[in-house]
């Protein structure tokens, strides 16, 4: 994984590997440090069936043709059934209203956002806009380095840790040696909405380009 962090796009080694590389415990990790940043038990079964459902509810209800002139219209719709169809699964799935408002914002922010970058590419007469860029460049602008410094010991050399944020919650550590800084992957520490927020949009962004793509093929048809 490849984050903005301290100034630069930075290459996360996966905790694991690192604690391999470093002969660190496996209790080295982002709950060590800030127990509040452990993961919420994930979905299975039943609950990733319903996932699957409101996933598909809001692809289906998405237009296969569509030109860039009736997006604005309509997305809207779109956010709303996200909110009724995650209102109805919240209580299987244990979600809160923040969660929900979370993945909503998240979605309506993120579509908007492609939105705006395929009515550009095309007023340019450029292909699709990659959506991948698109969200890497969100997901850096909401990444965070904690404001607290944890010292760390580890073979009586004295590391300075800092727990790495974005907008999903905890993602994993800056660990500060007195040679080198390491960037460090925690998926263990990880949100269970960011995979579902993630799948949603990449699928959505997918509709949107070829629902646009194919007005333009049948009006120059």
């Amino acid at each position: 994984m490849k984050l903005f962090v301290d100034l630069a796009r930075r290459d996360l080694t996966p905790i694991a590997a690192f604690r391999a590389a470093l002969n660190l415990p496996q209790t080295f990790g982002a709950v060590h440090f800030e127990p509040s940043a452990g993961a919420r038990p994930g979905w299975t079964g039943a609950a990733a069936h319903e996932l699957a459902e409101v996933q598909e509810a809001v692809l289906e209800a998405m237009p296969m043709q569509l030109p860039l002139r009736g997006w604005p219209l309509a997305l809207p719709p779109l956010v709303t059934l996200l909110q009724n169809k995650l209102d109805e699964a919240a209580p299987l799935l244990g979600l809160g209203s923040h969660d929900i408002a979370f993945i909503v914002n998240t979605f309506a922010e993120l579509c908007q956002t492609y939105l705006h970058a395929l009515i550009s590419a095309r007023s340019a007469g450029q292909p699709l806009p990659d959506f991948e860029v698109i969200y890497a460049s969100w997901l850096d602008s909401t990444v965070q380095v904690g404001g607290a410094v944890y010292p760390y010991v580890h073979r009586g050399e004295v590391w300075a840790v800092q727990v790495l944020r974005h907008a999903y919650g905890s993602a994993g550590l800056v660990v500060w040696t007195d040679t080198l800084t390491y960037y460090v992957e925690d998926s263990a520490a990880g949100c269970p909405l960011q995979p579902f927020t993630e799948a949603l949009l990449r699928a959505a962004a997918a509709r949107m380009a070829a629902a646009v793509q194919a007005a333009e093929e049948a009006s120059s048809s």
